[in-house]
């Protein structure tokens, strides 16, 4: 059974490309993805996702924010926060 895993990242450009990249692995199966935080958790609560791809720069909410409602919502997803921030968030 493969690793479902949900894209959340506000650069079409970037989920396009790391979609293609997770595609090419058997055991992971991309799900969805979003470029709001609204949109996010609407999927994350609709679908099963069993991994986040999550941008911590989110327009309408942060990455933190994000995570702690999806986290509400599937307390057993993992959560992997990607940014282009080289200072801590």
């Amino acid at each position: 059974m493969p690793i479902k895993v949900f894209i959340a990242d506000d650069h079409a450009v970037f989920r396009s490309g790391l979609r293609a990249l997770l595609e090419k692995e058997p055991d992971l199966e991309v799900v969805g993805e979003a470029g709001t935080g609204q949109d996010t958790l609407k999927a994350v609560s609709e679908h099963e996702v069993d991994v986040l791809i999550l941008d911590i720069s989110m327009p309408g909410q942060t990455g933190p924010r994000i995570a702690e409602s999806a986290l509400q919502k599937r307390p057993h997803l993992a959560i992997v926060v990607l940014t282009m921030h080289e200072d801590e968030y």
